[in-house]
Protein backbone atom coordinates (compact mmCIF):
# COMPACT_ATOMS: atom_id res chain seq x y z
CA UNK A 1 0.00 0.00 0.00
CA UNK A 2 2.79 2.42 0.90
CA UNK A 3 4.53 1.83 -2.45
CA UNK A 4 1.40 2.76 -4.40
CA UNK A 5 1.01 5.98 -2.42
CA UNK A 6 4.68 6.91 -2.94
CA UNK A 7 4.49 6.10 -6.67
CA UNK A 8 1.37 8.22 -7.03
CA UNK A 9 2.97 11.17 -5.22
CA UNK A 10 6.09 10.91 -7.35
CA UNK A 11 3.94 10.74 -10.48
CA UNK A 12 2.04 13.88 -9.45
CA UNK A 13 5.22 15.72 -8.40
CA UNK A 14 6.82 15.14 -11.82
CA UNK A 15 3.60 16.14 -13.65
CA UNK A 16 3.65 12.88 -15.61
CA UNK A 17 0.22 12.47 -17.17
CA UNK A 18 -1.68 9.33 -16.27
CA UNK A 19 -2.10 7.16 -19.34
CA UNK A 20 -4.67 4.40 -19.54
CA UNK A 21 -4.45 1.38 -21.82
CA UNK A 22 -7.43 0.75 -24.07
CA UNK A 23 -8.50 -2.32 -22.07
CA UNK A 24 -8.53 -0.21 -18.92
CA UNK A 25 -10.62 2.45 -20.69
CA UNK A 26 -12.99 -0.21 -21.97
CA UNK A 27 -13.61 -1.55 -18.47
CA UNK A 28 -13.76 1.77 -16.60
CA UNK A 29 -15.86 3.68 -19.15
CA UNK A 30 -18.01 0.72 -20.29
CA UNK A 31 -16.88 1.00 -23.92
CA UNK A 32 -16.11 -2.03 -26.04
CA UNK A 33 -12.63 -2.54 -27.49
CA UNK A 34 -14.07 -2.72 -31.05
CA UNK A 35 -15.85 0.61 -30.51
CA UNK A 36 -12.65 2.27 -29.27
CA UNK A 37 -10.64 0.86 -32.20
CA UNK A 38 -13.23 1.85 -34.80
CA UNK A 39 -13.56 5.34 -33.28
CA UNK A 40 -9.78 5.79 -33.56
CA UNK A 41 -9.84 4.62 -37.17
CA UNK A 42 -12.78 6.92 -38.03
CA UNK A 43 -11.25 9.80 -36.08
CA UNK A 44 -14.44 10.60 -34.18
CA UNK A 45 -13.66 9.11 -30.77
CA UNK A 46 -11.76 10.43 -27.79
CA UNK A 47 -8.24 11.76 -28.33
CA UNK A 48 -5.54 9.18 -27.77
CA UNK A 49 -1.77 8.97 -27.42
CA UNK A 50 0.32 6.63 -29.54
CA UNK A 51 3.68 5.64 -28.08
CA UNK A 52 5.55 3.03 -30.04
CA UNK A 53 3.00 0.34 -30.79
CA UNK A 54 0.84 1.17 -27.80
CA UNK A 55 -2.36 3.18 -27.70
CA UNK A 56 -3.16 5.09 -24.53
CA UNK A 57 -5.82 7.51 -23.35
CA UNK A 58 -5.55 10.41 -20.93
CA UNK A 59 -8.44 10.66 -18.44
CA UNK A 60 -8.95 14.36 -19.21
CA UNK A 61 -9.40 13.57 -22.93
CA UNK A 62 -11.98 10.92 -22.11
CA UNK A 63 -13.82 13.35 -19.83
CA UNK A 64 -13.76 16.04 -22.55
CA UNK A 65 -15.09 13.60 -25.12
CA UNK A 66 -17.93 12.56 -22.83
CA UNK A 67 -18.82 16.19 -22.12
CA UNK A 68 -18.91 16.91 -25.86
CA UNK A 69 -21.46 14.12 -26.33
CA UNK A 70 -24.02 15.46 -23.81
CA UNK A 71 -27.39 16.06 -25.46
CA UNK A 72 -30.63 17.47 -24.13
CA UNK A 73 -32.95 16.19 -26.84
CA UNK A 74 -33.02 13.20 -29.18
CA UNK A 75 -33.31 15.64 -32.09
CA UNK A 76 -29.85 17.07 -31.46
Amino acid sequence: MQTITNDRRQHETLNIPKLMKEKQVSMEYNLTLPWLRNARWRGDGPAFVKIGGGVFYRPQDLDSYIESRVRYSTSE
